[in-house]
């Protein structure tokens, strides 16, 4: 934990990487990036970047909340 936000996750590997961006100045999706890079890294059975998800996203400048679904998709032939 920062004192401006929290990582959560499996690996406390992870949440310090992520938690590493945001003491550097990074935003939140900066540090989910960093964090599931090593999550990937420090637990490959379980997590990939290359898996699915969801994102719910909030700009405070603009008060606009956007939710990014990035779900692996089923070839043609399926």
């Amino acid at each position: 934990m920062t004192r401006d936000g929290m990582i959560v996750c499996p690996q406390p590997e992870a949440a310090e990487a992520g938690a590493d961006i945001l003491r550097m100045g990074g935003n939140a999706v900066d540090a989910a990036i960093a964090c599931a890079f090593a999550q990937g890294v420090v637990d490959p059975l379980m997590c990939g970047i290359a898996g699915f998800g969801s994102m719910a996203l909030f700009t405070p400048q603009t008060g606009k909340t956007d939710y990014l679904d990035f779900h692996a998709k089923a070839p043609k032939a399926a």
